[in-house]
């Protein structure tokens, strides 16, 4: 994606080469002038409301309440728009609201809702894979590998309500974290994909290296035991 088609806001408006503010303060805030000079082509003033209008997609990293995106700028947006609402514990806007305002998809950082667009559905495979790679660092690269490998696993059940596995797909990790090896995590060498999922169902199973799938089942079945003793508590 071409950031220049991307138009950015913060809490004093829309991001630009308009903005004296950033501008006056371009030393100590490198990271945003820089989008203030990469984004907004069509050189757009305003606020959410205004950076909405006619857009395909808006991802929302921003005041966890409901209204801090409101229906009727969703409903200016192009058609079928895409709406990430990310905002923890309450998204921006609630998924069914942006759903009648006109969304076509809708994400929330909510396990609760369809599409958890979470950065928990990235640590397991991102770590995991860059133990087992022996990776010296966590890079861009990786993560974006990561999220390509996310979205790959959908195949077939692709859909409105499912753009990307839960946290449920545990069988995909080794993908994640075997592709940010060749996508610059300056690892050393390790080991092939299919021995990445083999160790992966052995740590399930016993301390042999037996594969027990059925361990990591038993594993989730004491969730609500323990929770029903008080000892933790449940969503």
């Amino acid at each position: 994606m071409d950031p220049a088609n991307c138009v950015m806001v913060d809490t004093r408006g829309i991001l630009g080469k308009h903005r004296v503010d950033l501008r006056e303060k371009r030393t100590i805030f490198k990271e945003k002038w820089h989008l203030c000079e990469i984004t907004n082509a069509e050189e757009r003033k305003g606020d959410i409301a205004d950076a909405m209008k006619g857009m395909d997609a808006v991802i929302a990293l921003s005041t966890p309440k409901p209204d801090t995106i409101k229906p009727e700028w969703v409903k200016s947006m192009a058609k079928n728009p895409i709406v990430f609402a990310c905002a923890n514990p309450i998204p921006e806007i609630w998924p069914w609201v942006a759903q009648e305002a006109g969304a076509a998809v809708v994400a929330t950082g909510r396990s609760d809702f369809d599409n958890q667009v979470n950065n928990s559905l990235g640590f397991p495979g991102i770590f995991r894979g860059a133990l087992d790679v022996r990776a010296r660092t966590i890079t861009d690269e990786m993560a974006m590998a990561a999220a390509e490998s996310l979205a790959f696993m959908i195949d077939e059940r692709l859909c409105p309500e499912c753009i990307l596995p839960n946290m449920d797909d545990w069988g995909g990790f080794p993908a994640r974290g075997r592709r940010g090896r060749h996508e610059g995590g300056g690892a050393g060498r390790g080991p092939r994909p299919d021995h990445l999922r083999r160790g992966v169902r052995a740590r399930a199973g016993d301390h042999q290296g037996v594969a027990r799938p059925d361990r990591h089942d038993d594993a989730r079945g004491l969730h609500p035991a323990v929770a029903g003793r008080g000892l933790i508590r449940s969503r």
